[in-house]
Order: structure tokens, then C-alpha cells, then sequence
């Protein structure tokens, strides 16, 4: 990258004319370019006499090649810096340049930018190096040389500092460009500060002639004051009924029944326990008990000691005349999730993954006949098949064990929940 800085006095003041050279010397910009922005700034001075012009080179650090003196110096100068460098400190270099011009007296100078446009190791940001040079009235032209330039940043850096960008990829650029900056000394400005300029003295501004009422003018009417309290205590009034609404129906118990039958259901049943059709893949009609030829062997019943007060299957049967209750088992986990089955008093219900079974399961981790659910007149009791996986209750594998109200049985990863359903009379 070559800057060029160019501060130009007015036609009235004296100095000469001064620039700063910056020039990219990174492995991004070829040999080539290199040398066509030195020919291009050679031919410019060459036309001013008397011109000042300092080179600066930057690929990861800036050095100074040329310091202030006559512009001829130009002429067959060639790079300090050893090419294909990787960093470029663009932003810090174009910093640098500003501050020197402005630490020498005041002269006509302006700042060509030979450069991919491209930063890479800058200490600075982009918003650095257009403050200061907008601070001190330096225009930036930039050039973009190389192979990827990035031309966005050159045209906001020469047109924020009210320059001009100007791509120089061949040899025919180098005339344009210069066709193009013959005019350039009448727009440059001192370099510096700007200051402000003075004031004009304001002139006395004289007081409007009071304004003088109509004689048949009648005063206006004050607005009406809006009764705001009435709607603040409207709006609470309304607030409060509908919060107690929700309050009401919060605690109100919704009861569901079936439309088929008239049974209450609970929040937990999705479908009627008495009027349910019978599940796929069950046997139809009732639930009938599998032939022990298709089943596994039933473990030995529970001892004696765990039915206390034992009455008679039959006394049992006999005493129950109306059943007002009815249990069922409903799929809380698995892919039958939301089934609800029905469990009869009497008879055997056979749980597992063949279609044998009256709950047929979706589970490849059940077993074929997995466990057994049965009355044996006064409480229900699970036996395990001796599944692969084996039989679960309340997250206690068991091998037979009676079954309440509210537990949960495992068959492989499904979990059911035996509840008993209670009908109204």
C-alpha cells in the first residue's frame, strides 16, 4: 500500500507543498504494484517544484524510507522491506502519517493510498485513522493495487476525508489518475485543527406589538374535566368480577361422564371403563383366560399367613351383588400410552408381547407372556412369567405380590397404573 499526503495552503499563505508516501510492502501486494505507485507518485511531484514528500513503508511495522526533503528523491527508489510479509498495519500506519504532518509547519498537502485495502495486526480501528485525518484536514486519494482489494473501505476512507479512489491494476491507470489530480492543489486545505468560524454579530430583534383583543371577542370556554376516577374504578370493578370468576372455576370440580352411559370418569381415564371397545389385538368378546398349555408355569401361591381372614371365594361371590366398582390398568408409559383396560373380577388377565394375551403390548423388551393378573376372591395378584426382563412393582422386581389401588406395574419399558374406578349406583 502507497498513501500520499497532500496538505495545500491557500493561494495567499506560504510553504511549500508537502506528501507523505505510505506504501504497502505485504506479501497481499505484488512487486508490480509496488512499482507502478512509485512511478505514479514520481510523475506527480515531478510536476511541483519545490514539493516536499517523505516515504513510508508498513508491512508488520512501519519504517521510514524517505523522510521530508525534496521530491526528486523518488526517482528509482526501491522497497526497504522484504516482500510476503503476512500483516499489514494499514490502520496504524495511515495514523502515524497524520501525526507527522501535522507536527510540521503548515503547507498544502493532501494523502495518496496505494493499497489492497486490506488490515491485518493494526493496533487502531478504521474509525481511528478517518478521525484524526478529518481533525486535521488531510484528504486521503487511495489507489487499490493487488490481486483482492477490497474497495469498500478505500472509497469511504477518500470520501469521508473529501477525496477520491482510484483503481490502479495496469499501466494505462497510472495516466488516468494523473489526468485526474491536475487540479488537485486549488481543492487542498492547511493542514490542522480546523477552527471555528466567528460569529456574526446578530442584529437586535425588535419585540412583536402586543396583541390586541377584539372587542367582540368572547373568552373561550375551559375544556371539560374528564371524570378519570370513575373509569379507574369501573375498570377495578371489572377486574375484580373476572378474577373471581376464575377463582370459582378454578375450585369447581369438573365432572366428566360418559355420553354413553352416564359413568363419572376421572381426570385419569380417557375412555369409558364399561363401554370401552376391546383393544386390538385382544381376543374378542371377554376376556378369556390363555390354556395353561400356551402359558408359563404359575408360581405356588402366596402362604397362608398373608390372607388374614380369608373368607370363602364363594361367601365372596355371594355377598357382592351389585359391583360398584370397577379396576382397570392405564398405560402412563410406553407405546400403548393412554390405554385403558378393563380388569374383571373373575377370570385371569394375561399380560405380555404375544397376540395370545388379552394386553398385547407394543414392548420388544416384554416377553412373549410376561406376568399374570388375577383375583383370587379378595385382593388381586401379579405373578411374573419368568420374563427376560422380569416384573416390577412400585420399582420392586417381584416374583408374585399383591397388587392395590394407585401401584404401578413395569412390563419391559411400559409402565400401567391399577386403579379402581369408582360408579355411581
Amino acid at each position: 500500500m502507497l498513501v500520499l499526503c497532500w496538505w495545500a495552503l491557500p493561494a495567499h499563505a506560504q510553504g511549500p507543498e508537502r506528501y507523505i508516501i505510505l506504501l504497502d510492502c505485504s506479501g497481499s501486494v505484488d512487486d508490480a504494484g509496488r512499482a507502478r505507485s512509485l512511478r505514479l507518485a514520481s510523475r506527480l511531484l515531478a510536476d511541483r517544484p519545490g514539493a516536499e514528500c517523505a516515504l513510508l513503508e508498513f508491512a508488520d511495522r512501519i519504517e521510514t524510507s524517505l523522510d521530508f526533503g525534496p521530491a526528486d528523491r523518488l526517482v528509482g527508489v526501491r522497497p526497504a522491506f522484504t516482500p510476503h510479509r503476512k500483516q499489514t498495519v494499514l490502520y496504524d500506519a495511515i495514523f502515524d502519517a497524520s501525526r507527522r504532518l501535522a507536527q510540521r509547519r503548515p503547507a498544502r498537502s493532501a494523502m495518496l493510498v496505494f493499497t489492497d485495502g486490506n488490515d491485518v495486526g493494526s493496533d487502531l480501528q478504521p474509525e481511528d485513522s478517518i478521525r484524526i485525518c478529518l481533525e486535521k484536514n488531510i484528504p486521503v486519494y487511495a489507489f487499490g493495487i493487488g490481486d483482492r482489494i477490497n474497495e469498500k473501505v478505500l472509497r469511504r476512507l477518500s470520501r469521508l476525508s473529501g477525496a477520491a479512489y482510484f483503481h490502479l491494476g495496469q499501466e494505462a491507470d497510472i495516466d488516468h489518475a494523473l489526468a485526474a489530480l491536475q487540479n488537485i492543489g486549488t481543492s487542498l486545505s492547511t493542514a490542522g485543527p480546523t477552527e471555528p468560524a466567528p460569529a456574526k454579530a446578530q442584529q437586535p430583534v425588535s419585540a412583536p406589538p402586543p396583541a390586541t383583543k377584539a372587542l367582540n371577542e368572547t373568552p373561550m370556554a375551559p375544556p371539560p374535566t374528564g371524570h378519570s376516577w370513575v373509569t379507574v374504578a369501573s375498570l377495578l370493578v371489572v377486574l375484580l368480577i373476572i378474577a373471581t370468576g376464575f377463582v370459582w372455576i378454578r375450585k369447581r370440580r369438573q365432572v366428566q361422564q360418559c355420553p354413553a352411559c352416564g359413568t363419572v370418569l376421572d381426570g385419569y381415564l380417557a375412555q369409558c371403563p364399561v363401554c370401552r371397545p376391546p383393544q386390538p389385538g385382544a381376543p374378542e368378546g371377554a376376556f378369556q383366560e390363555v390354556p395353561p398349555s400356551e402359558d408359563a408355569e404359575e408360581p405356588a401361591p402366596l402362604p397362608s399367613s398373608d390372607y388374614p381372614d380369608r373368607k370363602p371365594v364363594s361367601d365372596a361371590l355371594d355377598s357382592t351383588v351389585v359391583m360398584l366398582e370397577t379396576p382397570v390398568l392405564i398405560v402412563k408409559k410406553g407405546k400403548n400410552l393412554g390405554a385403558v383396560y378393563p380388569v374383571p373380577w373373575r377370570g385371569t388377565i394375561n399380560i405380555g408381547r404375544s397376540r395370545s394375551n388379552n394386553i398385547v403390548l407394543e414392548d420388544r423388551t416384554a416377553s412373549g407372556k410376561h406376568c399374570r393378573l388375577k383375583h383370587d376372591g379378595e385382593k388381586f395378584l401379579l405373578y411374573d412369567l419368568r420374563s427376560t426382563n422380569g416384573t416390577f412393582l412400585n420399582d420392586h422386581k417381584i416374583s408374585q405380590s399383591y397388587v392395590k389401588d394407585g401401584d404401578t406395574m413395569q412390563v419391559g419399558e411400559t409402565h400401567l397404573l391399577f386403579k379402581v374406578q369408582r360408579l355411581s349406583a
